[in-house]
């Protein structure tokens, strides 16, 4: 069974939402890939929410979904970035653009699609 975890993602104040998807799409993906070669997730999604209609209540800038063949392949992903230098670039990287004290991670326990007629 696989293993899930969802991140929701803050952008620092003074970026917009284009320049904090520029900067996560462009620097940070590209980083976390390279530091983790093989360990990085099997599917790495991300979603932004839209400027428009966005309820005052969620504040939050993009949710990320990663999804590894295993708890333990989460842990060896986690580790590599956290080894030697890597977790001093991550970090760095970060301060760019995320708002890291209102970051947070949750781990997904069970995932039910429900689709619709037609639906692949």
């Amino acid at each position: 069974m696989t293993f899930k975890v969802v991140l929701f993602l803050y952008r620092k104040p003074r970026l917009s939402l284009g320049e904090f998807k520029q900067l996560y799409e462009e620097s940070h993906v590209a980083l976390v890939k390279k530091l983790t070669g093989n360990l990085f997730p099997l599917s790495h999604t991300r979603r932004y929410l839209a400027e428009e209609d966005r309820p005052a209540t969620v504040q939050f800038d993009a949710i990320t979904e990663m999804t590894f063949v295993d708890h333990s392949a989460f842990v060896a992903f986690s580790a590599r970035l956290l080894a030697d230098d890597n977790a001093a670039l991550i970090a760095a990287d970060c301060e760019k653009f995320l708002d890291g004290a209102k970051t947070s991670m949750v781990i997904v326990d069970e995932v039910i699609e429900t689709t619709g007629e037609g639906a692949a």
